[in-house]
């Protein structure tokens, strides 16, 4: 018997690198890229490994839940048509004080302080109720705060406000003293196209405001000393909730992408290309929705795409991988880490902890799709002649794969093979025909699932054939 000419050695793919959705077809990407796909995630990497799911924080609120924050890093609080809620270990439960009336449309959001308070605090603002706080008791109504006080935050022993396209600042150590002659104040920050300010956020040098186009680093410790120093003005955020520092680096949300800035020099994205033509489907009636989160390593961006009116798609990136991976079955309105916890809140009522392999018992469905393969000559014929998987499955879990031989859509998929698990954590090594696709230039693969698969290996073989 003789070999058959132009058979090829196998060719592996073992370093999964999360999704990105070119420009183009896709043919120079790492084989281990994803062009589409959901609910896949970095924990299993290199391995391709499905995202983690979450449980329920107590029973779901028969209403959307406006916005989520946490207590001294402890304990998660909401709200929720209006009303202040806090959640005890066990059940969500009302707060006493000034915690109900509260706007049922506006954004909150929070801060923690103490200054010269009896105890450590939780802040609200919303820009259109007067400034609350929670010192673990009871809510109160901070009657010396500016009116329409929005986007609280703390920086350097005091506590920041933003009205308009002015920054408010309460008096050092002082959060319920907003009107003290040299310690608290007030400053502009004034563009030419007259835009508010749409966020405010800590970092890691100094106060950071953002307008929809602008930003500003405000310089000094204190009235005497305080200047704004303009770093852009032609980038901002799209709104508060779509600023975030994680690991002393501030990220943010524009209409051309999503964005790093250090606290000096010119803000980056070249980080988050991968992602940007999702970027390019948010619905631009709906970006106010748009949200960022973190569980402490990971960066969350929540946005509404295509026609959607609400947040509807998470985009995960691991900044040490620098891998991002699209997670499916979430609406978020807001997100707070605790420690190394993630709770996201929902447009259906539920808060949920992000965690364990089921989506509160429901198993996660996902779905990941390779680049074309074309191998050195897109033009050159070639014969599919053996395809392999290798993957682990746990009890329950399915895997179904597909070939085609479009380069792009979610249409013209061959089904070629189906592998469960009924029993045990069980490894599979899979010969997957190619029979129906054998003859093409190019061809895709799509996996896709139910339950925890992770996938260690993809590999192919093919004959080179002559060119034509």
């Amino acid at each position: 018997m003789q070999p058959i000419r132009g058979i090829m050695e196998p060719i592996p793919i073992n370093t999964f690198g999360g999704v990105y959705a070119a420009d183009d077809k896709g043919f120079s990407l790492n084989d281990g890229m994803a062009t589409d796909g959901y609910n896949m995630s970095y924990l299993n990497y290199p391995a391709m490994g499905i995202r983690p799911g979450y449980s329920l924080l107590g029973t779901a609120f028969g209403s959307k839940v406006q916005g989520v924050g946490s207590w001294k890093a402890t304990e998660v609080h909401a709200i929720v048509n209006g009303a202040w809620q806090r959640f005890n270990g066990t059940s969500w439960v009302s707060v006493t004080g000034t915690s109900t009336g509260l706007s049922t449309s506006a954004d909150p959001s929070w801060t923690n302080t103490q200054g010269n308070l009896s105890a450590m605090s939780l802040f609200m603002a919303n820009g259109v109720d007067q400034l609350r706080y929670y010192d673990g008791t009871t809510v109160t109504t901070n009657t010396a705060a500016p009116a329409g006080a929005n986007f609280i935050t703390q920086h350097d022993n005091r506590m920041y406000a933003a009205v308009g396209n002015t920054v408010h600042y309460c008096g050092l150590r002082t959060p319920n003293n907003w009107t003290a002659v040299n310690d608290a104040g007030q400053i502009v920050a004034e563009t030419e196209t007259g835009e508010n300010i749409s966020g405010m956020v800590a970092g890691p040098k100094r106060l950071t405001i953002f307008k929809p186009n602008a930003i500003f680093d405000l310089f000094g410790t204190g009235p005497k000393e305080f200047t704004f120093v303009r770093s852009a003005n032609d980038l901002g955020a799209i709104n508060n909730k779509s600023i975030l520092t994680v690991a002393g680096i501030i990220y943010f949300i524009h209409d051309t992408g999503v964005y790093s800035y250090i606290g000096s020099g010119r803000p980056r994205k070249d980080f988050s290309q991968a992602i940007y033509n999702y970027i390019k489907r948010i619905n631009p009636s709906a970006k106010n929705k748009c949200s960022l989160g973190t569980d402490g390593t990971n960066l969350y961006v929540s946005i509404p795409l295509d026609n959607a009116t609400e947040a509807n798609t998470i985009l995960e990136y691991n900044p040490d991988r620098g891998v991002w991976n699209v997670w499916k079955g979430y609406s978020p309105t807001m997100f707070v880490n605790i420690n190394t916890d993630l709770y996201i809140a929902n447009v259906d009522g539920s808060v949920r902890k992000v965690g364990g392999s089921t989506d509160n018992g429901a198993a996660i469905t996902w779905k990941w799709v390779s680049k074309p393969f074309a191998e050195a000559s897109i033009t050159q014929r070639k014969i599919w002649y053996n395809l392999w998987t290798y993957s682990d499955f746990t009890p329950g879990s399915s895997m179904t794969a597909s070939l085609s031989k479009d380069l792009t859509g979610d249409s013209n998929w061959y089904q070629i093979k189906n592998i469960s698990a009924t029993t045990g954590l069980q490894n599979s090594r899979t010969v997957v025909p190619t029979g129906n696709v054998a003859n093409s230039n190019f061809l895709r693969l799509k996996l896709e699932g139910v339950g925890p698969v992770t996938t260690y290996e993809i590999s192919r073989q093919l004959r080179k054939m002559p060119y034509k």
